[in-house]
C-alpha cells in the first residue's frame, strides 16, 4: 500500500511540465530533501496542541488562497514564533500595489482577531511563476534521483576531511562532479556558493 500511495504526488508527465522543488519531491522526503511548510513546536515530543495546530493551517492556507486569488506563485509557509503567527508568501503581480496592500493589512487584522494573537505577512512579488533571472526548471524523477546520487557520492567523499578543509574541498569537487548535470545558461555557476549549485536544477530533462 505504500508503494502505491499517491498522495501529495505531482504528475510530472513525460518531463516536459515544469514543477517546482517543492512540488517534485513527494511528501516522504519532508525533513530530508525538503523542509516544512509549518514549523512550530507542537509536533515535538509531549508537547499539547498539535491537532489545533493543524485545523489552524488549513483554515489559514485556505483564507489566503481564496482572499489572494489566483496570486499565489507557491505554497506558503507558516511560522510560529512564540504568540506571533508569521505568514510567508509569494505573490504574482496580477494585482496593483494599493489592493496588496489593502489585503494584507485585511488578512492580518481579521486572522488577528480569530486567534487573538499578531498576525504578520512577510510577501514577495513575482513577474510570474518562474524565479527571475533563473531558468525554467523542468527536471524529471530520474534527473532528481541521479542528483541525488551524486550528491550522496559528494558526502562520502567529504566525511573524511577536516572540519575548516570541508568547505573549500566541497566547492573544489561540486564544480567537477555537476559539470555533466547542469546546463549552460547566462547565470556563471562557478561564482555561486557550493550549496547553491547542487540545488541548481537547469532544464536537465531538456538537454537530453
Amino acid at each position: 500500500m505504500c508503494f502505491q500511495n499517491q498522495a501529495g504526488r505531482v504528475r510530472v508527465g513525460k518531463g516536459n511540465k515544469p514543477v517546482t522543488y517543492e512540488q517534485a519531491l513527494p511528501p516522504h522526503y519532508i525533513g530530508h530533501r525538503k523542509g516544512w511548510l509549518t514549523q512550530n513546536t507542537s509536533n515535538l515530543d509531549n508537547e499539547h496542541g498539535a491537532a489545533e495546530r493543524i485545523i489552524e493551517d488549513v483554515f489559514i492556507r485556505k483564507f489566503i488562497f481564496g482572499t489572494f486569488h489566483n496570486c499565489l506563485a507557491n505554497e506558503i509557509v507558516i511560522k510560529r514564533r512564540g504568540n506571533v503567527i508569521i505568514i510567508c508568501a509569494f505573490f504574482l503581480q496580477n494585482l496593483s500595489p494599493q489592493k496588496y496592500y489593502f489585503l494584507i493589512g485585511y488578512t492580518e487584522t481579521l486572522l488577528s482577531h480569530f486567534y487573538k494573537c499578531p498576525v504578520k505577512m512577510e510577501v514577495q512579488t513575482l513577474q510570474d511563476k518562474d524565479e527571475p533571472g533563473r531558468p525554467k526548471v523542468t527536471a524529471t524523477l530520474e534527473d532528481l534521483q541521479r542528483m541525488h546520487e551524486t550528491t550522496t557520492l559528494l558526502v562520502k567523499g567529504l566525511s573524511q576531511c577536516p572540519p575548516w578543509t570541508m568547505y573549500g574541498h566541497l566547492a573544489h569537487r561540486s564544480r567537477s562532479l555537476f559539470t555533466w548535470s547542469i546546463v549552460t545558461s547566462e547565470v556563471d555557476h562557478h561564482d555561486l556558493p557550493p550549496f547553491k549549485l547542487l540545488l541548481d536544477l537547469s532544464s536537465l530533462a531538456n538537454q537530453r
